[in-house]
């Protein structure tokens, strides 16, 4: 074989193997990533309430975004008992209705996702799961990732924090069960108060709670209260 043909084929072929490269390295740089993640919505003296949040942290925007779970994995995680309407609407994050038509680039979207706690939990605390986030591009390519998610408060992994940091604001709502007029129960709001010391603020909410409704101490007028701390991050140790 003539030499000079036989290199001209060699470089050819290694300019195809720079080209495949090169496009799949960019269609990986340049592509929807979503990420399924736990935030705690609220936590009080009850129980703690979660969302479930899909955020796209690529660069290109996510299309036909559905979330999908083993049912058998699913059934292990839930509380024994669950509020039937409570379990329903968690189970509504895995159905094809639910599909999310498109996710920009570094938006997200959230949905309510159960609660731990006392009062009618539908998770097991500390329970864990795989979840699958399944999406297209732009063009139509397909991707599907697993992700595992715990069921724990997401303001401190280990369960614990400093007490001497405090948060810079804290909310207290007060709230009492009530039914719409499809007779479902929910937890409807009567006052939140907030204030900056957050060792006092359930006290010092009580105290204004009861002030507002005066002749009745609060546990009379409400069945809880929420907590909700707002942090500034040099005060996180």
């Amino acid at each position: 074989m003539d030499p000079n043909l036989l290199i001209s084929a060699s470089a050819f072929l290694v300019s195809l193997l720079a080209l495949y490269f090169s496009r799949r390295d960019w269609r990986e740089a340049y592509r929807p990533i979503i990420i399924p993640r736990l935030e705690t919505a609220f936590a009080g003296n009850q129980a703690i309430a979660y969302d479930i949040i899909l955020e796209n942290v690529g660069a290109r925007p996510a299309t036909k975004v559905r979330l999908l779970v083993c049912q058998q994995q699913l059934d292990a995680c839930l509380a024994p008992n669950a509020d039937a309407d409570r379990l329903a609407s968690l189970k509504r994050v895995f159905e094809e209705d639910s599909e999310i038509a498109v996710i920009g680039p570094a938006a997200q979207v959230r949905s309510a996702f159960g609660l731990t706690g006392r009062d009618s939990p539908t998770w097991q605390p500390g329970a864990r799961l795989i979840i699958t986030a399944q999406y297209s591009d732009a063009e139509g390519r397909k991707y599907r990732d697993e992700y595992p998610i715990a069921i724990k408060d997401s303001a401190s992994f280990s369960g614990t924090r400093w007490i001497g940091a405090g948060p810079w604001r804290t909310t207290v709502t007060f709230w009492r069960r009530t039914r719409n007029s499809y007779g479902r129960e929910y937890q409807s709001p009567m006052g939140s108060y907030t204030f900056g010391d957050a060792d006092d603020a359930v006290k010092d909410a009580i105290a204004a709670f009861e002030k507002d409704h005066p002749g009745k101490g609060w546990a009379e007028l409400a069945d809880g209260y929420w907590v909700e701390e707002r942090w500034k991050s040099e005060n996180l140790l």
